[in-house]
């Protein structure tokens, strides 16, 4: 990453919190399970919280010479950061984060990932079986475009069972 990419105003590395939420917030419209309040950027006490799909993922705080990143460390892994993490004792569940070009780097490049992830790790409707069910049955597994509402699918559970109800597959009376 350059000093020239939009993101570092100096070749010091340092990053500008608003460019950086601006470039992660273009990064996950792109996103074909992007929705309306999928991504917040929410300003609390002196740091600003990155929220994805309900679940806090990221927060940055800005002083005049750097802006500071922690990453709930559940997602560390999906940023490839685990190793670059540090944490205080009195909070094991946010890692902080050395702001350079390297580490931001991995964070734009992973935010789609961590994005999807947040989205299928979401809360789900459950209902009993959509319109496809004979096409599942006769695939012996969902076919349903959207991972998350195939998730709250019951029908789905049967078929990842082996138990199969219609089509030419049935095998339970």
């Amino acid at each position: 990453m350059s000093c020239r990419d939009g993101i570092t105003n100096t070749c010091e590395n340092y990053v500008k919190k608003s460019v950086l939420v601006n470039r992660l917030k273009s990064k996950v419209m792109k996103c074909e399970v992007h929705s309306e309040g999928s991504f917040e950027h929410k300003i609390n006490k002196g740091y600003s919280t990155i929220w994805l799909f309900q679940s806090a993922v990221m927060r940055i705080r800005e002083t005049r010479k750097e802006i500071r990143i922690e990453i709930k460390t559940e997602y560390l892994k999906l940023f490839d950061l685990e190793n670059e993490a540090t944490f205080r004792k009195s909070d094991l569940s946010w890692g902080k984060i050395p702001c350079n070009s390297h580490t931001i780097a991995k964070i734009l490049g992973n935010i789609e990932m961590v994005f999807e992830h947040c989205y299928l790790d979401g809360p789900v409707e459950i209902f009993g079986c959509c319109s496809r069910h004979v096409e599942c049955s006769d695939n012996k597994s969902c076919v349903h475009p959207d991972k998350r509402v195939a998730q709250g699918c019951m029908y789905k559970s049967n078929l990842d069972k082996g138990r199969i109800f219609y089509g030419t597959n049935c095998n339970v009376d």
